[in-house]
């Protein structure tokens, strides 16, 4: 499987009843990910499921294309908290294509 280290800022997106965290995956990480796309299972709306590590956390979600052309991982609230991370924090997240 292909592994990738990601590194940014955790932002939040307020939208309807709730709000999400992300974090934006680089243009040059995001254009290896799509090149790995034949390898993998492309889901709807171009999201490809991950693996992804955070401290000690690991959980399996999906990271999704934007209309700009990186991907955003949403990073769950139970993750944020077990590792202490939030909004505006720059943290370092694995992730395995899966």
């Amino acid at each position: 499987m292909k592994t990738f280290r990601i590194k940014n800022t955790i932002w939040q997106w307020h939208g309807g009843q709730g709000s999400w965290h992300f974090i934006t995956v680089s243009d040059e990480t995001s254009k290896k990910i799509k090149k790995a796309q034949p390898q993998t299972r492309k889901r709807g709306f171009g999201a490809v499921k991950v693996r992804a590590v955070l401290g000690k956390t690991t959980w399996t979600t999906s990271i999704f294309p934007t209309k700009e052309g990186p991907y955003i991982l949403p990073i769950k609230a139970s993750v944020r908290s077990k590792e202490m991370a939030q909004d505006g924090d720059t943290v370092t997240i694995v992730c395995e294509l899966i």
